[in-house]
């Protein structure tokens, strides 16, 4: 590929671009004079001046650049000779004679390093530290490289030659070797581990003998700075270690470097190594001799333990189920027969989470999988998009006459459909190297196939020098030639004629013999095992037809002319038959399907234009009343709100003209054209100053901004716009933003709004035109695939075919340039090339009419897209790439190299955002990412990914369920935050970029605003436990705790060891000590615990534990019961706890506050029934003196003040009549009932507690909403203190409000468990009416009232990946969603250039600079893209030794054979070439849309959901029937249910919400939809949930409990929800209407 002439097209293009864009900009008409993108310098500098420029002035002019050329004509170009020949010349002083060695040295490895990495990376300069001379302990010198963190962009080949070029410079200076000690190489090795468990997995885990001999024998020392905050494990304050924190650029060159890249260091010096005085590293043939010791499976003659054995192999797993959505099938359950069947192998659109698979594949899943479709799978990566491939096994179906066929196109899957009644194999799932090695899983088994069976033809055929005198490249060979083939050469039989002998049962491979052996295969028996050996074959009548071919591979098998009835009887398992067939047959086959894997569907594909909320067109501010609800510029042109007839009030930007003095909205004069200045407006007295103050000269204040509270003068400027543009009116509907978020309230000019009205284009908030689509990878086409000429491609660069040769016919294949795109054309939704063509029109109008200038595209029709420009987005990054389009796909997606897709960042939540378990516990971020064990890095900004297995609550189709999160990320955290109140008094916290979940779909917080609406669940379960017991050590603090009441056990402990000396030996302790305890009945919890752990005692029923100097003693267990929950709410409400271990004044004491006598006995006797004591009791407090009882309290990490307390877990995972015992307890202390309404309100300074309380409040469908306020002291402490104790002093209270007929179901559910609170709440049931609270299903939609941006003190910010629903619930009990990956954006260049302005971002950090192209690379680095992309395989084939050595499970890491993938040449002259194993016909060649997203109605997609599971043999459709009610449509019907009664109506034309239906033409509908006209405008108003809507999923559930044999726990979930819905609707006719009860 002839790289450099491709990217100067580039290049010139974009500069075309630039000079026609600056010239437009110049005309003042946008906020910046000038383009606002400028174009990245490119990393791919010479490396010469890469490193001189930067630190090494002196070597300028001196002749380094050309010495490099002159050792490049020498060694050759790229090789690592040159970096080694130029390190050790600049330090040895050949270009400069420097003053100081150290820096000479220093010099040479940078300029050397610099070379080795292309001169594109930033590894010389930030991934080297330092290069210092220091001294052994025997006093000589030697040189040490102190490595950082940005090593890792060198890649792991070049970190570790650059250890061996260091020890090259070494040499040629004459300094020693370095010679550490024993206790520096066990630091090594102890620190190198620390890093791999404490702070990131990397991809190879060397043994910490392994670590030893690689720092025993490199001749340099290996060292850094830290980078973690972390201190190493073992070894430190060592003197020739700087440091006892661990060095992480150190630890990425033992791990990544230098152990991995062993073999070709290996290589290297083999080649040159004794040229260049390097033999000395011979001892890296050692150290390959010792990885392969420790790593190595062994041989199959190793007599290896099974079960070990067992343990190294695969076990499927069903965790890619998870929570199965309606309408998405499951196409196969784990390790099931006829599932997919794992093969390896590049095609030319997978790898980079792409899988190829059959064509007819897809069409055979009734097309629910299509061109890229998501797909969950089992192995070895969690999701994945499809594509198709036809040069791999085709599935295989048994049609309704009885005939089985493998089913070899699309054309033929859709004559067949109709006919198939089982689906006996999905095929294969083409899957890269790549991916395993992306993933860190150990490789499966490669089934037979043809490509393994080739090379085993080549290996023996060259070993016995034998010609074959046939070509079987092109062709499969006939059985009689295979079995020839097999036979003479001892090779396994071609896969074509190895059938699936294990997948079939002994029976039926009897039968089957039998058959065979008389000459008429018939029975049942013998055609069940025809299906499961995957034999094609036609049934006419009793009569089994087997195809000529496979009838002759049959009886070569079998030998039925022989009498092997022995052998065959001999067989009892399915793995004997494989043995016995190749017993009788004399040759030897291999497995043909090792493992089958499971997948099911994820999301549907996407291609789509990019809308914003409220999808507006321009940037400019309607006025929040102005523009109505639609937010439409035109109402706002013609409303009459203010007086005059469109006037706008809001915030906007002021500038004036200095020509003719007017004031202007715009950077340019309306009046005369001029460029206008800034103005500077005084907010608090309206001054304006043309100088830029920070201090309003008139009044003092500092608050001056740019932008004013203005009248906009709508209607003059939108007739100037129409003007300009030749236009007459205004559009009906031309919508815009309420209000502008930015900096300053800059605008578009209003024409630019026209335009894209005109051409129905919508505007993202920077100003550009976006379209979003699906991610897939290419590396080759065809020219008919994209729909462009050959004439077309070869003006575009492609002259050649993969092969060289040149260009002629549309069926070439063609290696994909790198920065070339494919853009979707497909019928089924608005196409890419459609929208860049409107795009393009847009831009030219705007060219000239606008700006006075030429068109740049003059396009007609899409074909006039090809050749141009497009900036490429990456989700959360504030960089553009440019793309070239080429052509078109009619599948979803675009289709790119795999680092044009490979760029991806996160954004996220701060650490201390608390995460809800399913079990109702809850952790903070933070926590669950210190606690996972292991992570590795996700992209060079310093994210971590750590691996978790995590349930936690989540919601999904508007119910709440269990999701399991997978991972946890740490990135570091931006400057900003954003905080977002709702109506119900919930707050949320998030990072600007961070993806929030609204009721209008999932946006990034910087898009979300006031009047959106956040989630939070109204009603959820737990997984509950119901501890009926506690035991109390484990919540004491064991020292100096004593067990009493033992006598009985501990006697027979000590007569089981053999007395008291003997026992007394065995516990380590003095004879006389045990006796003495075992005398007073009284011995240390420790001593007991040694004689539990020799003899497992265990402490009786009435053992107590009692404390030094404590009167009170605790039973060992606690009873869990309706006391102690009663006891923990009151403490929660009223407790605290207290100590003092001043000597002589020593106390510890748990107390309450209590503020009438039915409280206070409440507490008491709960306090008596569980410590069996008398607490003190003093004015409005009681008080329990113990150290016992204030350790229990403390371990119960239940808070010691009213600050932190919070609900401990225990009580979160209890059954609900157990929290509910707490609940009313709580809410005795700090809840009241509000005077004359219906209204429960608890009052806290925690606001940590209230959220726990409002968790447990949802598990019984209660809503609550929170408030903040300031208050004074009253109650039981002024009572106690007094008033002037608390004089001048406030409080910041919190409280948690329950309403309305939540306030009853509280009532009747919890109560008050104090009486007088109790009536006073029931008195006031009399005025419940309906809750307020707008619902969808179990989900409550609560109003943003306030948006906050605020500083940001955290250094990092986390999240969780959280598999199916992408989102979690979290603070408050909102809904948010995880830091999920987006689809790529792309934008044309010249709209990005003309329309885009960084001043037009909201007025945040993140909303400045993430998903914006602040800056635009024209040359696609490779270096610079996720290293996801790196392994990516780039060979044409595999070995044979590859196929051989995944029959061994091996890690990809540990193998012996070496695949190369993108890491290998990211830093070669050809870093963009990726060659392909498995050819396609066309990669077209699949269904462009999922027949999920064809299939209009849920019922229609659920049925098909079902069917297709009964027809595919490896899936089990009852369980999919099961996990569909079970997670789906048995929650959403409760969910309804519940909110049926509390929904409110809405008009749909004035948007007025009615909490009951208007009495104005009421009518319900046959269907159960009420309506009714509105009051206020006339217009239609509705229920969100009707009848209809309650039932949807009823009467499909009824059916499917009716035909598929689901649990009985499910079915009686059904007939309930059934009987329920009858009761509240009834079976009569429905209500038409009241004017049926007029008469």
């Amino acid at each position: 590929m002839n790289t450099e002439k491709y990217f100067n097209s580039i290049r010139e293009k974009t500069e075309k671009a630039y000079d026609i864009a600056e010239e437009a900009r110049s005309q003042s008409k946008d906020p910046e004079d000038r383009v606002d993108i400028p174009v990245a310098e490119d990393l791919a500098e010479k490396a010469s001046s890469l490193v001189i420029a930067a630190q090494f002035p002196e070597l300028e002019d001196q002749g380094v650049a050309e010495r490099i050329r002159e050792l490049e004509d020498e060694y050759g170009k790229n090789d690592e000779r040159v970096s080694f020949s130029i390190a050790r010349e600049i330090a040895e002083g050949e270009f400069h004679e420097f003053d100081d060695l150290e820096r000479a040295c220093e010099a040479g490895v940078r300029v050397g390093v610099s070379y080795m990495t292309g001169g594109i990376t930033t590894a010389p300069l930030e991934g080297i530290g330092d290069v210092k001379i220091r001294e052994n302990n025997d006093g000589t010198e030697y040189l040490a490289m102190y490595y950082s963190g940005p090593i890792r962009s060198a890649g792991g080949t070049a970190s570790a030659m650059s250890v061996l070029l260091a020890d090259y410079v070494r040499i040629g200076v004459g300094l020693d070797r370095f010679k550490p000690s024993d206790t520096v190489v066990s630091r090594y090795a102890a620190e190198v581990d620390d890093y791999y468990t404490r702070v990131t997995a990397k991809q190879y885990y060397p043994e910490r003998e392994e670590t030893s001999m690689i720092a025993e024998n490199v001749p340099v020392e290996v060292t850094g700075s830290p980078t973690e905050q972390l201190e190493v494990s073992n070894y430190k304050d060592l003197d020739r270690i700087d440091t006892n924190q661990i060095r992480g650029g150190m630890c990425l060159v033992y791990l990544d470097g230098l152990p991995l890249k062993a073999p070709k260091i290996k290589k290297r010096i083999e080649k040159w190594g004794k040229d260049f005085g390097l033999e000395h590293w011979e001892w890296v043939k050692d150290y390959l001799g010792l990885q392969k010791e420790i790593h190595s499976s062994g041989s199959d003659e190793d007599n290896e333990d099974e079960e070990e054995k067992e343990e190294s192999k695969y076990t499927p797993s069903d965790k890619y189920l998870g929570s199965l959505t309606a309408g998405r099938p499951i196409f196969a359950h784990p390790g099931r027969k006829g599932g997919f069947r794992l093969r390896y192998g590049h095609s030319r659109t997978n790898g980079l989470a792409a899988v190829s698979m059959h064509p007819a594949t897809l069409e055979i899943s009734q097309r629910f999988i299509a061109i890229g479709t998501q797909l969950k799978t089992e192995y070895p990566m969690k999701g994945t998009v499809a594509t198709p491939c036809d040069d791999v096994h085709p599935p295989a179906v048994k049609l309704k006459n009885g005939d089985v066929v493998k089913v070899e196109s699309r054309e033929e899957a859709r004559e067949l459909e109709q006919d198939v009644e089982e689906i006996l194999f999905l095929g294969d799932m083409l899957v890269t190297y790549g991916e395993f090695v992306e993933n860190g899983k150990k490789l499966l088994p490669s089934p037979y196939v043809p490509e393994w069976w080739e090379k085993d033809l080549e290996k023996a055929l060259e070993e016995q020098k034998v010609k074959l005198g046939r070509d079987f490249s092109e062709r499969t060979p006939t059985p009689e030639e295979a079995f020839k083939i097999s036979d003479k050469l001892g090779i396994n039989l071609h896969p074509n004629w190895t059938y699936h002998w294990k997948d079939t049962s002994p029976d039926k491979f009897k039968a089957l013999y039998r058959s065979i052996s008389e000459g008429d295969i018939h029975g049942e028996k013998a055609k069940s095992a025809l299906e499961d050996l995957l034999v094609q074959h036609e049934k006419e009548g009793d009569e089994i037809k087997v195809r000529k071919q496979d009838l002759k591979a049959l009886k070569l098998l079998l030998k039925p002319e022989k009498d092997n009835e022995d052998i065959i009887e001999e067989v009892e398992s399915s793995s004997e038959i494989v043995e016995a067939v190749e017993e009788i047959s004399g040759v030897e086959m291999g497995d043909p399907a090792p493992h089958y894997l499971g997948a099911r569907m994820g999301r549907p594909e996407k291609a789509e234009r990019r809308t914003l909320n409220g999808k507006p067109q321009l940037l400019f501010p309607c006025g929040k009343e102005e523009g109505g609800r639609m937010r439409n510029l035109t109402a706002s042109y013609n409303q009459t709100m203010h007086g005059e007839k469109g006037l706008v009030k809001e915030q906007i930007i002021h500038n004036y003209c200095p020509e003719c003095g007017e004031e202007s909205h715009y950077y340019f004069c309306r009046n005369c054209g001029a460029s206008t200045e800034p103005l500077y407006i005084c907010s608090d007295c309206g001054k304006k100053f043309k100088e830029e103050t920070d201090v309003c000269g008139s009044c003092g204040s500092d608050w001056v901004n740019r932008y004013d509270r203005t009248d906009i003068d709508v209607r003059s400027m939108m007739d100037d716009a129409l003007e300009n543009l030749g236009m007459n009116k205004p559009p009906e509907l031309l919508k815009s933003f309420r209000g502008m978020t930015s900096k300053t309230k800059v605008v578009e000019p209003i024409e630019k709004g026209l335009l894209r009205k005109k051409h129905d284009l919508y505007v993202n908030k920077d100003g550009t035109v976006r379209y979003d689509a699906t991610d897939i990878p290419m590396s080759h086409f065809k020219p008919r695939e994209i729909g462009v000429s050959v004439e077309r491609l070869r003006e575009l660069g492609y002259k050649e075919d993969e092969n060289g040769e040149p260009l002629e016919n549309d069926d070439q294949v063609i290696e994909l340039k790198p920065q070339d795109i494919i853009i979707p054309d497909g019928e089924n939704t608005l196409a890419a090339s459609d929208y860049m063509l409107r795009v393009a029109q847009f831009i030219d109008e705007l060219l000239e009419d606008f700006y006075g200038l030429e068109p740049y595209y003059d396009a007609e029709k899409k074909e006039d897209l090809v050749g141009e420009l497009v900036i490429g987005l990456a989700p959360h990054t504030s960089g553009g790439t440019v793309g070239r389009i080429i052509g078109f796909t009619e599948a979803k997606g675009i289709y790119a190299h795999p680092y044009w897709h490979a760029a991806k960042r996160r954004n996220c939540l701060p650490g201390d955002a608390e995460v809800k378990l399913s079990d109702g516990r809850s952790k903070t971020l933070k926590d669950i990412f210190d606690e996972a064990e292991a992570g590795s890095s996700a992209d060079s900004s310093g994210t971590i990914e750590k691996g978790i297995d995590l349930d936690v609550k989540s919601i999904e189709d508007k119910r709440v369920t269990d999701s399991k999160a997978v991972k946890a990320i740490k990135t570091p955290a931006q400057e900003f935050k954003i905080e977002f109140t709702t109506a119900g008094g919930r707050k949320h916290e998030v990072f600007p970029d961070h993806r929030v979940k609204t009721d209008s779909g999932v946006r990034k917080a910087r898009a979300v605003e006031e009047g959106d609406n956040l989630l939070t669940p109204l009603e959820m379960d737990v997984e509950t436990e119901n501890v009926e017991q506690i035991n109390v050590l484990d919540k004491l603090d064991s020292e100096n705790l004593m067990i009493r009441n033992f006598e009985e056990t501990v006697n027979e402990a000590i007569d089981y060891l053999g007395g008291l000396k003997a026992a007394s030996e065995a516990i380590g302790i003095n004879k006389k000590t045990l006796s003495n305890y075992k005398y007073r009945d009284s011995i240390p919890s420790e001593v007991f615990a040694k004689l539990a752990d020799e003899t497992d005692i265990s402490y009786p029923e009435e053992a107590e534990i009692a404390a030094k100097r404590d009167k009170v003693s605790l039973p060992a267990s606690i009873t869990v019961d309706e006391n102690l929950m009663k006891l923990l709410g009151y403490y929660v409400a009223e407790g605290h706890i207290r100590k003092s271990e001043k000597k002589g004044e020593e106390f510890y004491q748990v107390a309450f506050a209590y503020g009438e006598e039915e409280l206070k006995d409440e507490i008491v006797e709960c306090i008596k029934n569980i410590f069996d004591k008398e607490p003190s009791i003093e004015e409005n407090t009681i008080t329990l003196s113990s150290r016992l009882a204030y350790d229990f309290f403390k371990g119960l990490e239940i808070g010691d003040n009213a600050h932190n307390k919070r609900v401990p877990d225990l009580v979160k995972q209890l059954p609900e009549e157990k929290v509910s015992y707490f609940l009313s307890a709580y809410f005795a202390g700090d809840g009241s009932v509000e005077k004359g309404r219906l209204h429960v309100q608890a009052t806290s300074v925690s606001r940590e507690l209230l959220e726990d309380i409002d968790f447990l409040l949802k598990r019984f469908g209660i809503y609550a909403r929170y408030k903040t306020e300031e208050r004074k002291a009253g109650g039981v402490l002024v009572d106690k203190y007094g008033t002037e104790h608390y004089e001048g002093r406030t409080f910041t209270s919190h409280k948690l409000s329950i309403r309305s007929e939540h306030a009853v179901n509280f009532g009747t559910e919890i109560g008050f468990s104090l009486e007088r609170k109790q009536k006073a709440l029931q008195s006031a049931y009399s005025k419940v009416r309906s809750s307020r609270e707008e619902c969808s299903g179990e989900i409550v939609k609560e109003e943003i009232v306030k948006r906050e941006i605020v500083q940001a003190e955290e250094r990092f910010m986390y999240d969780i990946e959280v598999e199916e629903t992408h989102n979690f619930i979290t603070q408050n009990n909102l809904v948010t969603n995880n830091c999920d990956g987006d689809e790529d954006a792309i934008l044309l260049m010249m709209d990005g250039l003309l329309n885009f302005s960084r001043k037009y971002l909201p007025d945040m950090t993140g909303a400045r600079t993430m998903d914006a192209p602040l800056i635009l690379s024209t040359v696609l680095n490779p270096d610079e893209v996720d290293d996801e992309a790196w392994a990516v395989e780039t060979v044409d084939d595999y070995p044979r030794s590859f196929y051989e050595e995944t029959k061994k499970y091996k890690e990809p890491w540990n193998l012996e054979t070496d695949i190369e993938i993108g890491e290998d040449i990211v830093h070669s002259d050809e870093p963009y070439s990726h060659d392909y194993t498995t050819p396609t016909s066309d990669v077209d060649d699949g269904p462009n849309q999922s027949e999920y997203v064809t299939l209009d109605e849920m019922s229609e997609k659920t049925d098909n959901q079902l069917k297709l599971g009964e027809r595919i043999r490896a899936v089990d459709e009852n369980a999919v029937a099961d996990l569909l009610l079970d997670k789906h449509f048995i929650p959403d019907i409760k969910g309804n249910l519940r909110s049926f009664s509390s929904q409110k109506m809405r008009c749909v034309d004035c948007n007025e919400k009615f909490r009951r239906v208007p009495m104005t033409n009421q009518t319900i509908a046959p269907t159960g939809k009420t309506t009714a006209q509105c009051p206020e405008c006339g217009g239609k108003v509705l229920l969100t949930i009707s009848e209809g809507t309650i039932k949807k999923y009823l009467e499909p559930s009824k059916r499917i409990i009716d035909n598929y044999e689901v649990s009985p726990y499910i079915r009686q979930q059904i007939l309930i929800l059934n009987k329920t819905i009858q009761s509240l609707f009834g079976k009569s006719d429905r209500q038409t209407g009241l004017k049926q009860f007029a008469n």
